[in-house]
C-alpha cells in the first residue's frame, strides 16, 4: 500500500472513531467496541510526548488541517505531518501490545518509574517481530473492522468507504462550526447518550475546552468504567443544557446568576458551581497600536460607543473597532458586569462567532481591540498584541503575563484587574459519576493539569 494511501486510511480511521457519537438506533453491542476503541485511543494519548499530543488534539479534536496548525503554532507543514504520523504510529503499537503501566507524561504531572525505559529496551528480538507483526495485522484488523462496522450498523444505507470518511468529514466539520453545533445541541433532545450511568456528558465555555480535554484523557485512566461525551458550545448553551437534562455537567467561563438559579427551580432542581481554575481576559489590539496600556473606565468608554478614535488614548486617529463574542459567552457575560457595570455593550460593537475569526480582525485592522481568554491568546502571532490593564486611571499598569505564562501572583491576588474563575456547574445533588468526576478535579492531580495547560489552579500547589 502506497505511503500517502496508507496515511490518508490512518487519519480517516482515527477521525471516524474519535468523532463518532451514539445515536441510540445502533446495535449497541457494537457501540460498545466503538467506544472502548475511542477510550482506548484517548488513554493512548496520554503516552505522547507534550508536542505530539497537542498537534494530535489540534487535529483530531479540533478539526483542524495540517495547514491551519502549521499556520498557529509557526511549524513547518511537513514537520506537522511528520509529529502526526510518528503519533499515530505510537497509538497503534501502544494498542496492540496493551497499555504500559505509567504514563510518561511531563515530570511535574505523572511521575515515570526508573526502570520503565530499562524493561521496555530489555526486549528480545524475536519478541520484537512478534510486536510488529501484530502492529501490522492490527493496523488491517482496525481500518476493515471500523468499515465494516459503520457500514453494517451506523449508515442506513451500505456506502463505499469513501462515502463513509466523507460522511465523518462532514461530520467533523459540523461539529467545529461553532453556530451549527449550538443548533444540534438547543434542538436535538438525543445529541448525547442519555440516561446511561457510565456515560458523562460536558459541554459549555470553550475557555474550558484544551484543559477539559486533558481532564478526559487522564480520568478515563483513573476511572475506566466511565466513557465522557466533551463538546463545545458556550456557558450559557452549557447551563441551560444542564437544566433541561442533556447533560451532566456544564462549563463555564461565568458564575451562576439569579436567572440560572430560578429556571432551574422550575424545573424541580437545583445547581452547584465549583470553581475549578482561574483565568484572566486579555485586552488584544493590532501589532501597530502603539498603545501600552488602559485603564477599566478606559475599556468601559469603548465598549459602550462614548469614545471612538485611539486619539483619546494619545494614539493615532484611528477609528476604533470593538469586538466582542454573540451572545451566550461567559467571556461576554464577564466584560458586561467588570468593565461595563451590568449595562449592555454599545450597538457599535463587532459581534464576531469565533475566537479564532476574532483574532483574524484584530490582525487584518489596526484600530480593533476585543477581549479574549488566555488560551485563545497566541503569543507566538506576532501580528497582534495585549495591553497592560489598570485598575483605575492613575494606578498601576499590570501585564497578564510573565514571559508566556500568565501572571499568576498578579491574577490570583487581585492586582491584574480582569481576572475571574472557570466553573464547573452541577445539579446540587448529582449522581455519582457527576461526584467522581467533580471530586476529581479537585485532586493535586486534576490541578496540576490545570497549571499544564496553561491556566492558574484553584488550589495553590
Amino acid at each position: 500500500m502506497p505511503e500517502n494511501v496508507d496515511k490518508e486510511l490512518d487519519q480517516k480511521a482515527f477521525e471516524v472513531i474519535l468523532k463518532f457519537k451514539p445515536n441510540g438506533t445502533q446495535n449497541r453491542k457494537v457501540v460498545d467496541e466503538i467506544l472502548k476503541l475511542k477510550n482506548d485511543i484517548k488513554k493512548a494519548i496520554n503516552y505522547l510526548t507534550k508536542e505530539e499530543q497537542e498537534i494530535f488534539e489540534f487535529r483530531y479534536f479540533y478539526g483542524l488541517d495540517e495547514s491551519e496548525i502549521a499556520r498557529r503554532l509557526n511549524i513547518p507543514v511537513d514537520q506537522i505531518n511528520k509529529v502526526l504520523l510518528k503519533a499515530a504510529t505510537k497509538i497503534k503499537k501502544i494498542l496492540a501490545d496493551g497499555f504500559p503501566g505509567n504514563v510518561p507524561q511531563e515530570p511535574d504531572l505523572i511521575s515515570i518509574p526508573g526502570n520503565a525505559t530499562q524493561n521496555m529496551t530489555s526486549m528480545n528480538k524475536t519478541v520484537g517481530l512478534v510486536m510488529l507483526l501484530c502492529y501490522v495485522v492490527f493496523l488491517i484488523v482496525l481500518i476493515i473492522g471500523v468499515y465494516g462496522v459503520l457500514q453494517k450498523f451506523v449508515f442506513n444505507e451500505k456506502p463505499s468507504l469513501s462515502q463513509i470518511f466523507t460522511k465523518a468529514g462532514n461530520s467533523i466539520q459540523q461539529q467545529v462550526d461553532s453556530s451549527k453545533v449550538l443548533k444540534q445541541i438547543t434542538e436535538t433532545k438525543r445529541y448525547f447518550d442519555t440516561g446511561d450511568p457510565h456515560t458523562l456528558r460536558i459541554s459549555g465555555s470553550t475557555s474550558l475546552l484544551p484543559v477539559a480535554r486533558r481532564w478526559e484523557n487522564a480520568f478515563n485512566i483513573e476511572y475506566p468504567k466511565y466513557h465522557v461525551s466533551l463538546l463545545a458550545s458556550d456557558s450559557d448553551v452549557g447551563v441551560d443544557s444542564l437544566i433541561d437534562g442533556k447533560i451532566d455537567i456544564a462549563n463555564s467561563s461565568r458564575p451562576l446568576t439569579f436567572v440560572d438559579h430560578n429556571r432551574a427551580k422550575q424545573q424541580g432542581m437545583e445547581l452547584a458551581e465549583h470553581r475549578v481554575a482561574i483565568d484572566a481576559l486579555i485586552v488584544a489590539v493590532n501589532k501597530n497600536n502603539p498603545l501600552e496600556s488602559i485603564s477599566l473606565e478606559g475599556l468601559k468608554s469603548i465598549f459602550n460607543g462614548k469614545v471612538s478614535s485611539w486619539k483619546t488614548f494619545g494614539g493615532s486617529n484611528a477609528p476604533i473597532i470593538s469586538i466582542t463574542r454573540e451572545k451566550g459567552s461567559g467571556t461576554n457575560n464577564f466584560v458586561r458586569n467588570r468593565v461595563l457595570g451590568g449595562d449592555e455593550f454599545a450597538a457599535s460593537v463587532r459581534r464576531i462567532n469565533s475566537n479564532k475569526d476574532i483574532i483574524k480582525a484584530i490582525s487584518d485592522n489596526v484600530g480593533a481591540i476585543s477581549c479574549i481568554n488566555s488560551k485563545n491568546f497566541n503569543m507566538d502571532d506576532k501580528s497582534i498584541k495585549y495591553l497592560k490593564v489598570k485598575s483605575y486611571e492613575n494606578s498601576l499598569a499590570v501585564p497578564p503575563f510573565e514571559g508566556d505564562q500568565l501572571n499568576e501572583i498578579a491574577i490570583r491576588y487581585g492586582d491584574y484587574p480582569l481576572a475571574h474563575y472557570l466553573y464547573l456547574v452541577t445539579l446540587k445533588e448529582p449522581p455519582d459519576k457527576v461526584k467522581d468526576f467533580v471530586n476529581w478535579i479537585s485532586t493535586p492531580q486534576g490541578q496540576k493539569i490545570v497549571r499544564y495547560s496553561g491556566l492558574i489552579p484553584v488550589y495553590e500547589d
